[in-house]
């Protein structure tokens, strides 16, 4: 699992399509659960999450083969 911090800017949402065309898992991080249904659409995972929220972030981070932020 590949999870993208900043998942809903320029640089990320360009990461996480790419991963996701070429059928890796994906989970998105954001706070926003609107731009977080748009890539659920797409195939990602989304996790809805403050990225002040260190244990939550923590949760998310323990599944992930490669961080990107």
């Amino acid at each position: 699992m590949y999870i993208i911090l900043g998942g809903t800017g320029r640089v990320g949402s360009a990461t996480a399509q790419t991963l996701l065309a070429k059928r890796q898992p994906v989970t998105v991080v954001t706070r926003s659960a609107y731009k977080g249904e748009l890539w659920k659409q797409r195939g990602a995972e989304v996790a809805i999450i403050d990225a002040h929220d260190v244990d939550a972030l923590r949760a998310v981070f323990d599944a992930a083969a490669a961080l990107f932020c």
